[in-house]
């Protein structure tokens, strides 16, 4: 629920990814580009898939 709620307390926009959008990688990184998002969060397993995603190379990514 944090993730919703942070961005948003703080004065920031929340770009949320359609339904199912967040399995096509492709999907994401033009999203990502078109929305000019500055701070990702993801899940470890799904960082994993975005970052072998050959289309995720021009986006830089940063997880902990």
């Amino acid at each position: 629920m944090w993730e919703f709620l942070w961005p948003l307390l703080s004065g920031a926009r929340l770009v949320m990814a359609r339904p199912e959008g967040h399995k096509d990688a492709k999907y994401l990184s033009d999203l990502i580009q078109r929305q000019q998002v500055t701070t990702l969060h993801f899940v470890p397993s799904m960082l994993q898939l975005f970052v072998e995603e050959k289309e995720s190379e021009a986006v830089e990514v940063c997880g902990g």
